[in-house]
């Protein structure tokens, strides 16, 4: 799964599997990209997987959230800050309604010790 080719394609198939959401908006990759970020946990994953998200999606504040928590889980703390302080400024560019919980992680990865 180191392929990011791999992970396009499988985000296309979990995208085709479940259709869209209640509200009729497909699900958009990011979603399964945050699931492996945060639960498998597999730093070397959830680097490439970051990666493809940010790259299919370069002006998304969950592209950076995502790369954030990636880089935080392989101990980057200083480009992982950097990463949330860019999803929270494209929050507060769009007036996001998840702006505060977007900040409450930037806060809680500034507190972290690595």
């Amino acid at each position: 799964m180191n392929n990011p080719q791999r992970f396009i394609t499988h985000f296309q198939t979990l995208n085709a599997k479940y259709g869209t959401t209640a509200q009729g908006q497909e699900w958009e990759i990011g979603q399964p990209v945050q699931h492996i970020v945060n639960e498998l946990k597999d730093a070397k994953k959830a680097l490439v997987a970051s990666d493809v998200h940010l790259t299919m999606f370069p002006h998304s504040q969950w592209a950076y959230k995502s790369k954030a928590d990636a880089l935080a889980l392989n101990g980057d703390r200083s480009a992982a800050i950097t990463h949330m302080e860019k999803a929270v400024a494209i929050a507060k560019e769009h007036n996001d309604k998840y702006l505060e919980m977007l900040q409450a992680s930037l806060t809680s990865l500034k507190e972290r010790q690595f």
